[in-house]
């Protein structure tokens, strides 16, 4: 029977239970890529470990990985903290590679995509850059993952390189298999617009911005 660790990812006020949070993430993306068992907590979970026998209350967010002493060998060295599971696994799901397509092609912005590649390859994300003509040729269908930095406007500029058959794809690789994630003017993209002159957005989102493509707005949220 397989045994298993636990590498918590709680926040403790304004720091975390982990020293350095890229590095662990990076450490549990090679594990995925070497094929590991990974999987990582849905909710708040109470699990039974070696430090804390009576049971303790996890965030979610921690990673479950398969244990062996390769595994505990490489996260003591990178200084990760983790602790052995002696009781059942539960409110877990499991984490599988993804193949991540990153958008560098016209309509984005090099002071955009540039600190997203610096953020990927600290936490040892495997990914790869593409561009407006390589979304016009499809090859956005061997991706799981679409990543859409922001640019220089409300999300107009990318119809310069795409144009309706680059758009067309995204549109249908969105509704069909794709995960799509914008930041910033890669946000406002697959937004639906409540101008008909708008040409520029996807549509696709039942949500808007009433200002349109006249917006300069900051700020999170979850669609």
């Amino acid at each position: 029977m397989s045994k298993f660790l636990i590498v918590p990812m709680d926040r403790l006020g304004v720091v975390g239970v982990q020293k350095n949070a890229m590095d662990t993430i990076k450490e549990i993306n090679s594990f995925i890529a070497d094929g590991k068992q990974v999987s990582w907590l849905t909710c708040d979970t109470k699990l039974v470990t070696d430090d804390f026998p009576e049971g303790h209350i996890y965030s979610p967010g921690g990673f479950i990985v398969e244990s062996s002493d390769e595994v505990k060998e490489q996260l003591k060295i990178k200084d990760v903290i983790y602790s052995e599971l002696q009781g059942e696994i539960k409110n877990n799901a499991y984490i599988r590679q993804k193949k991540i397509a990153l958008y560098v092609g016209k309509g984005t912005a090099e002071f955009c995509w540039k600190p997203l590649m610096e953020v990927l390859d600290l936490a040892g994300f495997s990914y790869e850059p593409i561009d407006d003509k390589d979304i016009r040729k499809g090859f956005l269908d061997d991706f799981h993952i679409f990543l859409v930095p922001g640019g220089p406007d409300a999300g107009e500029s990318y119809y310069c390189g795409m144009g309706d058959m680059g758009y067309d794809k995204l549109k249908e690789y969105i509704t069909s298999k794709g995960n799509y994630f914008g930041i910033c003017a890669g946000a406002y993209l697959p937004l639906t617009s409540l101008y008909e002159d708008n040409r520029y957005w996807l549509n696709l989102i039942d949500a808007t911005d009433d200002q349109d493509l006249d917006y300069w707005r900051t700020g999170t949220g979850f669609v």
